[in-house]
């Protein structure tokens, strides 16, 4: 019997070029202000206004000026505000940023000075603008949340919806395109209401970026032609030239190159005539990738060279990292290699400022990385090109894991400390609306049968869960941005070759494996490589071996590898054994001889690497019998060498977390593609039993035998694992029935230096911080769900040495580039974990309750944890009934192997 619940939905990104666009025309209030600017020059200003709107920069900007003089000399105060944020919007449209900011800033303090509310809202959206443009995410966040509260209270809903559209641009340049699309949809929902034209023709344009990132070409072009029509109709020719070039780019898209080329151009003078600067940056750019991709590398590479001293000075900081990333692996083509390195290491000092800037937003920070690793791929793979293998190793830590080492060694925001106590009520309303969607999605999966009605509400209430979670994040990330200060300022730091002589034990090597995305436009790729550390005569020494050019092959043998592995591979024969050793020889066969004499191997997976049990690889025959990897070494797995070193830091500090958060880490709502269009396929596994803990520490909880809720199998196994724990262990908390309650865990979990959890397993690859640990029923009126989700074990401040997740799956979760696998694992080491010991497939009772009999008898008997878990996987793989690796190879541990 198995204990699992697996709920499936589709992740889909795309990563191109950013030109989804905000209102960049002067906020002013000209309809209802409160404060009016003397007749004398009101009709001017909005004379002047209507110019820049349409883009006729230089007729308004004397006008202005001259206006700016005359405001002065009558002590009109309201029309000079007015003035001076005109002015700063002209220089925002010449590329002059750091001036438009200055007047912007002018403006604003005099709007403050009178009192007036409602122009101010404008003119805190205008700086808001200024910092999403400059790459200033959280100053951007914070702004903007201020402004849209000032919009609302003073009823000024077309400064709320461009407002609205201005978070979509911040979110597009994130990747987080479903929050993106949110916000578009709602600021074009008020757009119609108040017949916005000109605002809906922002929006329309924005919705067809989202389009174009799906892949929707036909829907894309429908929404860029309205909002071209819009724009051709009232003139403005720095709008008109933003869609062109956005239309080139479905042309493209589509494989029509001609068509392409002449919107660009149409574009490029538009731009040129309006002397907009970002936008002559932006369709030079991409004008060159045309040239590029064409196989005119030269004539491309000079006008990316023309391109990206424009991006520069307007402080176009996503478009300064592209095109100088275009122009590294353009350099790379043509054989440039000390012009390729210097390019792409510049556009990577960029991205390290820029992650900085997102402050504590983690979702945020991991899908900006995680677009951005393009640039790492191809200065790691130049490195290894120049045979400097320590300075590759210490780059490849750059991209993995980077975010669960930030909240591991600073913990999330603590909010009770300084939000408002309306702000607290509303997160909590919005916390228990989400736990309750998520309750009722758990009830009906356990309930649901494969009918289309059945699928339906599954779908509908999925939905409801990701509006929940988009509504929670975006409240965090503006709670995040408007108290920056209350999170600690410690800064994780990545480990270097050095670094890895004190991590490693002379018989013990790592297996460090990344793939390097190299999206060359010519020549895409994506090679796999390994970087193996070992200690020789005191010191480190690290090789890197190419695993695969092109690893599609490999990745499918993988796949078919842990089919085979799996209970249903086992029940129907899979021939895992020749898979086995392909996939050894090929992944860890070129460092065999480094790994000669040693006896523990710590893997890093990377990508599609999490998931394949190493430990069943196999290595040889002994006899007519295949000789697994497991049966060579002790194996014990990390996200990366500079997390397990981040885990020592923290362990050997030993100070409990203080740091505890009402900010989850990471919802991945937008990220996980939620499609009424494709049911999710829903499953409850079971789980088995097992026995106790090191003697040396006695304080041990045991989570077994819950009392479920209604529709939740029971499990037969569960009772006496509980029961053979507590004889091993007398001292520890055996928690079961219906006392095994979400609520007392929360409470009593930081007690504990071992934690057992012997339940159902929920993995939901959806909403991977949703997975859970399914506890007994609640009682009635209890704030808890009975489901011990990711996202509330990362809120724990827990003080265990291990923790052991007997349930099935419980190593899965959603794959990042770079951040590796989310879910309960990840949340477990935020939480203060150092070693967890986790499934990666459904497993069954009885072989489990072996397994785990046998692993805690070797730590009472002082074995190290992986020598225990090694040691158990031998004993059970002797018991003929259990000889597959479905039985003897399912639980991994991840994290600290030593004692």
């Amino acid at each position: 019997m198995k204990r699992h619940l697996l709920l499936i939905l589709a992740l889909l990104l795309w990563v191109v070029p950013f030109c989804v666009e905000a209102d960049t025309a002067p906020a002013h209030a000209t309809k209802v202000p409160p404060l009016l600017a003397d007749p004398r020059v009101s009709s001017l200003i909005d004379e002047a206004e209507a110019l820049l709107e349409r883009g006729q920069v230089e007729v308004a900007f004397p006008k202005l000026q001259a206006l700016l003089a005359q405001t002065r000399e009558i002590g009109d105060k309201v029309g000079e505000a007015h003035v001076l944020n005109d002015i700063g919007a002209s220089y925002g449209f010449m590329g002059q940023p750091d001036k438009a900011l200055a007047f912007y800033q002018q403006a604003l303090a005099i709007t403050q000075k009178i009192g007036d509310k409602f122009t101010e809202a404008g003119m805190q959206t205008n700086i808001g603008l200024h910092y999403a443009q400059t790459g200033q995410t959280q100053k951007a966040l914070q702004t903007l949340q201020m402004a849209l509260e000032m919009t609302r209270n003073v009823g000024d809903q077309k400064s709320e919806a461009r407002v609205l559209g201005t978070l979509g641009y911040i979110y597009f340049d994130l990747n987080q395109y479903q929050r993106a699309l949110s916000f578009f949809t709602q600021a074009l929902a008020i757009q119609k209401k108040i017949a916005d034209v000109r605002g809906q023709s922002f929006s329309l344009n924005n919705i067809a970026m989202i389009h174009r990132q799906r892949g929707n070409a036909d829907q894309a072009l429908d929404f860029f032609q309205q909002s071209l029509d819009i724009r051709t109709k009232s003139g403005d020719q720095i709008g008109q030239a933003q869609v062109l070039q956005n239309m080139a780019l479905v042309y493209w898209d589509t494989r029509q190159p001609a068509k392409a080329h002449e919107f660009f151009q149409r574009a490029l003078a538009l731009a040129r005539l309006t002397r907009n600067k970002r936008q002559q940056g932006t369709i030079l750019a991409n004008m060159a990738s045309q040239s590029i991709i064409s196989g005119q590398l030269e004539d491309g590479l000079t006008a990316l060279n023309q391109a990206l001293p424009i991006r520069q000075e307007v402080q176009d900081i996503q478009g300064t990292i592209v095109t100088l990333m275009d122009i590294a692996f353009t350099e790379e083509a043509l054989h440039r290699w000390p012009a390729a390195k210097e390019h792409s290491r510049a556009a990577i000092e960029i991205i390290e400022r820029q992650r900085n800037l997102i402050g504590n937003m983690t979702e945020s920070k991991v899908s900006y990385l995680e677009s951005q690793l393009r640039a790492y791929g191809l200065y790691i793979s130049l490195l290894r090109g120049e045979k400097d293998e320590a300075e590759a190793f210490n780059w490849t830590q750059k991209v993995k894991a980077r975010s669960l080492m930030d909240l591991m060694e600073r913990g999330n925001v603590d909010l009770n400390k300084g939000i408002t106590p309306s702000e607290k009520a509303q997160q909590t309303q919005l916390q228990r609306r989400v736990m309750q969607i998520h309750k009722e999605l758990m009830t009906l999966a356990i309930a649901s049968q494969a009918d289309e009605r059945q699928h339906r509400k599954l779908s509908e209430v999925e939905q409801q869960l990701a509006q929940g979670q988009n509504d929670l994040q975006q409240l965090n990330d503006s709670l995040a941005s408007k108290y920056p200060d209350l999170a600690t300022r410690n800064v994780s730091t990545t480990a270097t070759l050095p670094d890895m002589g004190r991590l490693l034990p002379p018989d013990a090597a790592l297996l460090e494996f990344a793939f390097l995305r190299l999206d060359h436009p010519m020549n895409p790729r994506k090679p796999l490589v390994l970087f193996c550390i070992t200690q020789e005569k005191g010191q480190p020494v690290v090789k890197s071996y190419t695993v695969a050019e092109n690893p599609a092959r490999l990745m499918r043998q993988i796949e078919e590898f842990k089919w085979a592995c799996s209970p249903e591979g086992g029940v129907v024969g899979g021939d895992y054994q020749a898979l086995a050793r392909q996939i050894y020889t090929q992944l860890i066969g070129p460092a065999a001889e480094q790994l000669a004499g040693k006896k523990h191997l710590l893997i890093c997976p990377d990508g599609g690497l999490w998931g394949l049990p190493f430990q069943a690889l196999v290595t040889g025959t002994s006899g007519n019998q295949p000789r697994f990897l497991i049966g060579d070494f002790e194996i014990s797995y990390s996200y990366s060498a500079s997390a397990l070193q981040a885990i020592r830091h923290r362990r050997d500090r030993s100070t409990p977390r203080d740091i505890q958060s009402d900010i989850g880490p990471l919802s991945t709502t937008e990220s996980s593609g939620v499609s009424s269009q494709s049911p999710p396929v829903s499953q409850i596994f079971r789980r088995p039993q097992s026995p106790g803990v090191n003697s040396a520490l006695d304080k041990m909880l045991i989570v077994a035998d819950p009392q479920f809720s209604a529709g939740i199998s029971p499990l037969p196994g569960s009772k006496s694992e509980g029961a053979a724990l507590k004889a091993l262990f007398p001292n520890a908390l055996l928690l079961s029935g219906s006392g095994a309650q979400e609520a007392v865990v929360k409470t009593r979990a930081s007690d504990f230096r071992y934690l057992h959890f012997a339940t159902h397993g929920a993995f939901n690859d959806a909403f991977p911080m949703m997975s859970n640990v399914v506890l007994a029923k609640p009682p009635q009126g209890s704030p808890e769900d009975g489901f011990l989700t990711a996202q509330e074990i990362s809120t724990l401040t827990l003080h265990a040495d291990m923790i052991v997740l007997s349930a099935c799956d419980t190593a899965q979760g959603e794959q990042h580039g770079g951040e590796g696998i989310i879910g309960l694992a990840w949340a477990l080491f935020i939480a203060g974990a150092p070693t967890q010991v986790l499934s990666q497939w459904p497993v069954e009772d009885q072989s489990t309750a072996l397994f785990m009999k046998s692993f805690y008898s070797n730590l009472k008997g002082n074995k190290s944890k992986s020598e225990a878990l090694r040691s158990a996987m031998l004993t059970l793989k002797k018991t003929p009934a259990y000889s597959h690796p479905a039985s003897w190879a399912p639980f991994i541990l991840i994290g600290e192997w030593r004692n």
